[in-house]
């Protein structure tokens, strides 16, 4: 399965024919994907792959990135995700 920037993830075939399937799984709702796995496996890549797939077929996406520093914050990556979304314009 290639990627859009015309490089290759070796070995991701089946990974990313799954990544890809939940997205295009039909249906109104949105869709979550979290990967896990240890460092250096390849999920930043996948994800990136679906991140670049979703608009596509019309999903809008929004992604947060956690970092040690926010462990013991509860619901961090969920607050980097929803602000953006929830925060009223300056008028």
């Amino acid at each position: 399965m290639s990627t859009n920037s015309g490089r290759r993830l070796l070995g991701h075939d089946d990974e990313l024919r799954c990544l890809f399937g939940h997205l295009d799984g039909g249906g109104t709702g949105g869709r979550a994907i979290g990967l896990l796995g240890e460092p250096g496996v390849g999920r930043s890549a996948l994800l990136a792959e679906a991140v670049e797939h979703a608009p596509s077929l019309g999903f809008t996406v929004l992604t947060a990135r956690g970092s040690r520093s926010e462990t013991p914050l509860p619901f961090a990556g969920l607050h980097q995700v929803l602000r953006p979304c929830c925060t009223a314009p300056a008028v």
